[in-house]
């Protein structure tokens, strides 16, 4: 399920479905029925996982943070900096596909991490492993408590 997920443009519905899916998965393994009615954050606090959406962003910051470390004139960065309205590309009418760098811009943001400072802060592999590492607060699924020990 997370097989090039740090390099696919995910979105908020498609994460929600993929923690869905880990839930039905781990529902099934422990023996759980749809009538128990145990939330998803127990049945995670059980396996002492994190949801998987958690570990496709910590994956898709890290794939950045290895990109902006790759010399410039490396294809896949070359690809990375592309801007295709300076080349005279187009986009076709309607709704623009959602972009793998909006994707990353809007989940460095909710690390607290601007698109601008990303960049030089990726390019020191031991800060930008520190800061888009998994906190121990999402592999216990937001139970206070949890998190102490």
């Amino acid at each position: 399920m997370l097989y090039s997920s740090e390099t696919r443009p995910i979105t908020q519905t498609q994460l929600r479905r993929v923690d869905a899916v880990q839930a039905r998965h781990l529902r099934r393994v422990e023996g759980f029925k749809w009538y128990d009615k145990i939330r998803n954050t127990e049945i995670l606090k059980t396996f002492k996982l994190a949801n998987l959406s958690t570990r496709v962003e910590a994956h898709s910051l890290r794939w950045y943070g290895h990109l902006h470390r790759l010399p410039l004139s490396t294809p896949a960065r070359i690809i990375s900096d592309l801007n295709p309205s300076e080349n005279g590309w187009k986009r076709p009418r309607g709704k623009p596909h959602t972009r793998w760098a909006d994707v990353v811009n809007q989940r460095l943001l909710n690390r607290n991490i601007t698109p601008n400072e990303a960049p030089s802060l990726a390019l020191d592999r031991a800060t930008w492993r520190r800061l888009t590492a998994l906190s121990t607060s999402s592999l216990y699924a937001g139970d206070p408590a949890e998190q102490e020990r």
